[in-house]
């Protein structure tokens, strides 16, 4: 009690001025800590609502530090279950290289021809929206199919072509999204032969846990 009184009251008495901003540092330094975490939860939560609305809802998710090798894949899918494997890329771009960076996200357009953002374009070939390197957004990115792009995607511009705009939805994610084929994704996020998640959807027959460990069995060690 004396330390404190001699080294925080003394000084808070002499100098209150002091005292005060000294708080106040303090307090917006906590507010920047709180506002970033808030605005990183916001941010995680978007990408996830974005990849929900474009792939549906998953039951387990594989990962991998530095990305899934995709020959993982073919094995899997090779499994005598009626299992949903979506795999996918994930990342962010941005438009032109300014402003928001938005949801960047490659699915398998041909294995998912019905699911994707493909059956949602306003042309009436798809097939021909698929040269040079297409993509598709959402709404409120406000490009117009046909449109040339650039965007910045891992520090590196990349130009693209919109081949669609995703129709309207209730939810924000899926209308601020920028979506391409997911080899595309694969070149241009500089991962070759990389998968970054492989979403899953079990069967409902059996307990999620039986497929779980079903699943873990068929992982090498370093796939979660």
């Amino acid at each position: 009690m004396i330390l404190f009184a001699r080294l925080i009251l003394r000084p808070v008495l002499r100098e209150p001025v002091r005292a005060v901003l000294i708080v106040l540092a303090i307090a917006l330094g906590v507010g920047v800590v709180v506002a970033v975490d808030l605005a990183g939860q916001a941010a995680a939560g978007s990408f996830h609502s974005s990849v929900e609305s474009l792939t549906g809802k998953s039951d387990l998710t594989i990962s991998a530090t530095g990305g899934v090798d995709e020959r993982l894949l073919g094995k899997l899918v090779q499994l005598p279950y009626a299992f949903q494997f979506t795999p996918r890329m994930e990342g962010f771009a941005s438009i032109n290289g300014k402003g928001e960076a938005l949801p960047f996200i490659g699915v398998d357009l041909i294995a998912n021809r019905q699911d994707t953002p493909e059956s949602s374009t306003d042309t009436n070939d798809p097939g021909q929206a698929l040269t040079g390197n297409p993509i598709w957004v959402g709404r409120q990115t406000h490009l117009q199919r046909g449109q040339p792009v650039q965007l910045l995607v891992n520090d590196a511009l990349h130009s693209f072509t919109v081949a669609g705009v995703i129709p309207s939805s209730g939810d924000l994610g899926a209308n601020n999204v920028i979506v391409c084929d997911i080899g595309l994704a694969q070149q241009v996020m500089g991962k070759a032969r990389k998968i970054d998640t492989i979403s899953v959807v079990v069967p409902p027959e059996r307990p999620i846990e039986y497929w779980t460990n079903l699943l873990r069995e068929q992982l090498p060690p370093t796939v979660s």
